[in-house]
């Protein structure tokens, strides 16, 4: 039942001070979950999993290193499910950053890391232009867009906030530095 890396994640969110209310609840609605169920790190567990992922973080510049799921299609942090020899959570993400990224220890300890180059081989607008290309939108669709309806914060303080008659708080809807969930890649 995987009970070392449980065990680990128990400890490490227990130990964990959550920086407002809403990461409070959200951490004790995973503790709930841990500890209601044995197989919550197994990737058989049937209502969901706990998985092991890290944020890797260029110091240099505030980049975040993706990678596409291949089952979502999506740019999602690394990492992964926890296999019956780990025996730690952190460990476990440590791991699956490595698998994934292919940088280990010895190569951030030297300064030897992969170089990365942007998808396709391209610059980050150029991709940009591109993927909009691709879909058939023209030049200027995204200010277009923000114009016409706002951005995430404004359709959601006018739709579901409290601009709106539900009057609901962000929460683990807010962005990230602001404690929340959301994260956007930079658009250039």
């Amino acid at each position: 039942m995987n009970a070392p890396v449980r065990a680990s994640a128990i400890a490490t969110l227990a130990g964990w001070q959550p920086p407002d209310p809403g990461q409070d609840a959200l951490r004790h609605a995973v503790l709930a979950f841990l500890h209601a169920r044995p197989d919550s790190c197994r990737r058989s567990c049937e209502p969901g999993h706990i998985t092991a992922s890290t944020l890797v973080v260029d110091d240099t510049t505030g980049r975040i290193l993706l990678t596409l799921h291949p089952r979502l299609g999506r740019w999602v942090q690394l990492g992964g499910h926890c296999e019956d020899a780990d025996t730690d959570i952190v460990a476990a993400a440590l791991r699956e950053a490595t698998e994934e990224s292919g940088i280990d220890a010895a190569a951030a300890a030297t300064g030897t890391l992969p170089t990365y180059a942007p998808a396709w081989g391209v610059t980050d607008s150029e991709e940009f232009a591109m993927i909009a290309a691709a879909l058939g939108l023209a030049p200027g669709w995204l200010l277009r867009g923000v114009s016409a309806v706002g951005n995430y914060a404004e359709i959601y303080e006018r739709n579901l906030g409290k601009g709106s008659t539900l009057g609901l708080e962000r929460g683990p809807n807010r962005l990230w530095q602001d404690g929340g969930l959301m994260q956007a890649p930079p658009l250039k």
